[in-house]
């Protein structure tokens, strides 16, 4: 019996580096990138997002204009770290999800 293709999104799930963008301090959502890592990373959606949040007002802050953010980073973060709205991360373990 022959394998079924997978779709589109399957393979990007499998196969995406996870880059984000963050320009002007807004993440932007709509790209296939950011849907594939929230498709991943949903059962910890709410943690990410807290930390993508933080990440955002770091960059808003210091002005930056287009950023590039490795969200396999962000996701490591939120496995590693113990995440509520209480608990913020120091800047220099946001600053390590930067990839430019």
């Amino acid at each position: 019996m022959p394998e079924t293709a997978r779709d589109y999104n399957e393979l990007m799930d499998e196969y995406s580096l996870h880059q984000l963008i963050i320009r002007r301090g807004i993440l932007l959502e709509q790209t296939p990138e950011f849907q594939s890592f929230k498709r991943t990373y949903i059962t910890k959606w709410g943690q990410i997002s807290y930390i993508l949040m933080m990440i955002e007002k770091l960059l808003k802050n210091a002005n930056a204009d287009v950023v590039y953010i490795n969200g396999r980073k962000v996701a490591q973060l939120c496995y590693t770290s113990e995440i509520d709205l209480n608990n913020k991360l120091a800047d220099e373990e946001l600053f390590e999800c930067i990839q430019n």
